[in-house]
């Protein structure tokens, strides 16, 4: 439908393994975001897009929850990396995903070698973001599975 999906060759390969394990149970992913440039990152911060963050939360703080600062740098907006998507099954809009469904997605991107921000039922990286080392670091020193890190 003309959106564009860019992210780095490792996290492609990821989410079509992701395809791939949804598409065996029936399901389809769609991902309404992916790679973002500094500049789009920069307008979604600022308000300058239908989202209007800046306008819904003039402190910063609160903006924060909703969309990253990308005057803080790369590493704390994922999405600038191509290492990090938001994600859904195809024909459900977020606000119609029940609490199965987002608990199957979660087991898709997991089982693809994502990991879940969990500030955010649809917001998955990998591939060496900071959250997702530290997901696997923990998995590491625990013996359990890490779905998702805030």
């Amino acid at each position: 439908r003309g959106s564009k999906c860019e992210l780095t060759a490792e996290a492609y390969q990821k989410l079509e393994e992701a395809q791939k394990i949804a598409k065996e149970k029936g399901k389809s992913l769609e991902i309404y975001s992916a790679y973002r440039s500094e500049e789009e990152q920069i307008e979604l911060w600022e308000g300058e897009t239908p989202e209007r963050y800046k306008q819904r939360f003039p402190n910063e703080e609160d903006r924060r929850k909703y969309v990253c600062n990308p005057y803080n740098g790369i590493e704390e907006c994922p999405h600038m990396t191509g290492k990090a998507v938001d994600v859904r099954f195809k024909g459900k809009p977020n606000s119609q995903m029940t609490v199965s469904d987002w608990s199957e997605l979660e087991k898709i991107m997991n089982q693809a070698g994502f990991r879940r921000y969990a500030a955010e039922l649809w917001h998955y990286e990998c591939c060496g973001t900071d959250r997702y080392n530290r997901a696997v670091q923990l998995e590491k020193e625990t013996g359990k599975e890490i779905r998702a890190i805030s």
